[in-house]
């Protein structure tokens, strides 16, 4: 069994898959060659954004989003601390400082109760995660920043395609960031990523920044970086695209199969993660918190079921970031310690869903 099916998907897609790359090395333009602009008009077109720019990974759409907006040494940016490394750590690449708050436990994402307490005079800016493929309360994060006159930077790594209301993950704030790896709901073949905004003087500074502070060849007015998405990336995003609706589709299916489940076997020590609060999830993985979490992987282990931890240390507990009065945040620390993520895709099927759901009921009495 697969954990999440990466290489699976109709026959045809991955024909074109083959036929896209084929074209690619034919006209041999692998650096910014033509699908990199057809991808990132499709991209927009998909979420109703006015800009798209395809870039090298979601780390890199973070950080030059950063860069666009200006964030220099000494400012503040509020992230959740229970998301993955780069969430954090591009914002101490520009020697700015993280503000670690604590997350819901019921969803996992940015605690909103705790937003206004955390800002301060040198607060530039609010990133949160939408994690797993969730969008937390945007609006609400909206107008904390707007009374503060703040930027949002949505880390939708993990939920391109997942709606909030009448809008979409990606396009409901002042930058929305997403990843193409390959474990992702959208994924390429290799690190890729995307930022939206439409902001047209944000949009040209994220251009520009994408390829060496490029304004036009060889006339660098900003400080950039390599930061551009592969053509062949392109390529395969375009032939996986046309299948995504359906495999977002296919998700909840499969998301659903498994919380019926969950919902009518009661287990004293677990709780499902709460994937669909406020619109419809991207369903990039499916979460589990459980107090038997060393016993499960045991069993996980001896029935030969593979899993995951997203994530075993909260950011602010990583020795990068120096930090040693971290247990504030105790919903994210509790996370961490409890949280594991079971095997899921578009393509699992009923079989292999069941044989995960059988350790369950063989060892509900101690779960």
């Amino acid at each position: 069994m697969q954990f999440n099916k990466i290489n699976k998907f109709p026959k045809q897609i991955d024909n074109e898959i083959k036929r896209n790359i084929s074209k690619v090395i034919k006209h041999n333009r692998f650096i910014m060659g033509p699908e990199v602009q057809e991808l990132e008009a499709k991209l927009k077109g998909l979420i109703g954004a006015k800009f798209c720019l395809g870039v090298s990974s979601g780390t890199d759409a973070l950080l030059i989003s950063l860069m666009a907006l200006g964030v220099k040494k000494g400012d503040e940016i509020i992230v959740p601390s229970f998301s993955w490394i780069s969430t954090a750590s591009v914002i101490k690449l520009l020697d700015a400082k993280p503000i670690f708050i604590d997350i819901e436990n019921e969803t996992c994402n940015i605690d909103i109760k705790k937003l206004s307490k955390a800002i301060t005079k040198k607060t530039k800016g609010i990133i949160f995660t939408s994690l797993f493929g969730n969008v937390p309360d945007v609006d609400k994060i909206n107008k904390i920043a707007k009374n503060h006159k703040l930027f949002v930077i949505e880390d939708g790594a993990q939920s391109f395609g997942a709606k909030y209301k009448s809008g979409y993950s990606c396009n409901l704030t002042t930058i929305g960031c997403t990843s193409f790896f390959p474990s992702k709901p959208l994924g390429a073949y290799g690190d890729a990523g995307a930022i939206f905004t439409n902001n047209k003087n944000l949009f040209k500074k994220m251009r520009a920044i994408r390829i060496h502070g490029q304004i036009k060849r060889h006339k660098h007015d900003l400080l950039g970086l390599n930061g551009r998405i592969d053509t062949i990336q392109c390529a395969v995003l375009l032939a996986k695209i046309k299948c995504f609706k359906n495999e977002l589709n296919l998700r909840k299916k499969k998301y659903n199969y498994y919380k019926t489940f969950f919902l009518k076997n009661k287990f004293k020590n677990l709780s499902i993660v709460e994937y669909e609060k406020f619109g419809k999830s991207a369903f990039a993985q499916f979460c589990l918190l459980t107090k038997k979490r060393n016993f499960l992987i045991k069993k996980f282990k001896t029935n030969n079921i593979p899993y995951a931890i997203y994530y075993p240390k909260t950011m602010d507990q990583q020795k990068l970031f120096g930090l040693k009065n971290y247990n504030k945040n105790f919903i994210s620390i509790n996370s961490s310690k409890q949280i594991i993520s079971i095997p899921f895709s578009p393509y699992i099927s009923k079989k292999e869903q069941d044989k995960v759901l059988n350790v369950f009921i063989k060892y509900k009495k101690y779960l």
